[in-house]
């Protein structure tokens, strides 16, 4: 605990020992304590100032609460209260810190996954000359976005700055098995492949490296995961559920969805 004590005047000294406090006792009536015996006194010196938020004056309250549960949302509902009784509309209350962080943080990530989710489009693109078979490739990261917060959510680890950085990673990690089963699907047509064998012999030629090569990716994260440690833990649980959910739902999804997307291109190339 933090006591501030403000002496405008050197010679106006506020003695610990001079304050006194009402001690609850298990049985029988409360003992007086005074604060010399509960907090250690840590003098400082600091030069008065007017705070200024944008060029408006302003006052700062700072609060750490320690184990205190909740805590987000017990301020942000006191905050609202005094907001909706304010009269005067030359104050305002707004929340910051490790709030305002958090909103500027999730703003960045949500700009810099769609960043990467275009790059990723216009290098496929570019790669099988198509500006729609893209789409059947991207299926693989939605689906380990999905896989990765279902894993958060079976092991109950929070999501937190590293977690969403795993999910974003996870955008340039599976698209990899969507672009090899897609590419021998097409490799196969050319050769003069019905679009079931096509299909069925991609999934026989590729199903086992993707699966060993989802398998050493899960099994150097697993300790990791199982370390307990605040950092580190929620990326590797992101990972891990990311790439096996999406490795198991893509070798079932992605050629389901390429005979859809091939007969819709064929009967558009016969409408041409």
């Amino acid at each position: 605990m933090t006591l501030f004590i403000d002496r405008l005047q050197p010679e106006d000294s506020l003695q610990l020992s001079d304050i006194e406090i009402f001690a609850p006792a298990p049985t029988g009536p409360p003992s007086i304590l005074t604060l010399d015996e509960l907090l250690e006194e840590n003098k400082t010196e600091e030069l008065q100032r007017i705070p200024h938020l944008q060029g408006e004056r302003s006052i700062v309250l700072r609060a750490f609460p320690g184990e205190v549960e909740n805590f987000k949302e017990k301020v942000t509902t006191i905050v609202e209260d005094e907001r909706s009784n304010l009269d005067d509309e030359n104050y305002q209350i707004s929340m910051g810190g490790e709030n305002q962080a958090q909103n500027d943080f999730f703003a960045e990530i949500i700009v810099l996954f769609t960043i990467v989710i275009f790059l990723i489009y216009l290098l496929i693109a570019f790669q099988f000359n198509s500006l729609s078979l893209p789409f059947l490739v991207l299926v693989a990261v939605y689906l380990a976005i999905a896989g990765a917060i279902f894993g958060l959510f079976v092991t109950q680890t929070p999501i937190s700055f590293l977690a969403v950085m795993g999910m974003v990673s996870l955008t340039g990690i599976v698209v990899r098995n969507s672009v090899v089963l897609i590419e021998f699907m097409e490799q196969g047509i050319n050769k003069g492949m019905s679009l079931l064998e096509a299909v069925m012999e991609s999934g026989r030629a590729r199903i086992r490296p993707i699966l060993l090569t989802a398998l050493t990716s899960i099994v150097a994260l697993i300790p990791i995961a199982v370390s307990g440690d605040a950092l580190f833990t929620p990326l590797a649980v992101t990972i891990i559920a990311g790439i096996l959910f999406s490795t198991i739902l893509t070798l079932v999804i992605v050629p389901g969805l390429y005979f859809v997307f091939y007969r819709f291109r064929k009967n558009k190339r016969a409408i041409d």
